[in-house]
């Protein structure tokens, strides 16, 4: 029952708010003020269309709410009302492109993160500083070894291997070296 709320919502919803904003400031601005206070109860009024089942990232889903559907609608009937006024292309849009492309460059070229995890730990080592938990903790790396384990690094010991996805170990930021 949900879906189909939010289908319609989607559907007929977005594109009315859209008419409605593009004609009327006055609509426009009560449009708004419905969207912060659904954004207020986003709990209540959200949906999450891939579960746990189909979607490995952090937050087990994507999920919309109803605020973002009238942001939506009011950013269509913003490009409906004054399309000639919006500046497509913001300051420093050359800048931010080549940000973008040395952080798909670097992404490219990253390389393997077990491996990573391997080299701090030999660095550690070398070096005899232990900034990491103490004995027996073991640390996830980005790298999957099948759809259910990924690979996970010792640091007591230096040993790699490969762990359910279902188990709780640590995780750390590491930058490239």
């Amino acid at each position: 029952m949900k879906y189909l709320v939010f289908l319609i919502a989607m559907a007929a919803g977005v594109p009315f708010i859209a008419l409605v904003s593009s004609l009327s400031p006055r609509l426009k601005r009560l449009a708004f003020a419905f969207m912060v206070v659904t954004f207020l109860f986003n709990s209540m009024t959200s949906i999450n269309f891939l579960s746990m089942e189909y979607y490995r990232g952090p937050v087990r889903g994507f999920e919309v709410t109803f605020a973002d559907l009238i942001a939506w609608g009011l950013a269509l009937g913003m490009m409906l009302r004054t399309p000639q006024k919006i500046v497509w292309k913001p300051r420093f849009t050359i800048m931010l492109s080549l940000f973008f492309l040395y952080i798909i460059f670097s992404l490219v070229r990253a390389g393997n993160s077990k491996d990573e995890l391997s080299l701090l730990f030999t660095n550690l080592a070398r070096t005899g500083k232990e900034t990491f938990r103490g004995e027996g903790y073991a640390y996830w790396s980005s790298s999957s070894y099948d759809e259910d384990r990924a690979w996970a690094q010792g640091f007591s010991n230096g040993v790699q291997g490969r762990v359910e996805t279902s188990e709780l170990l640590a995780v750390r930021a590491v930058r490239a070296f």
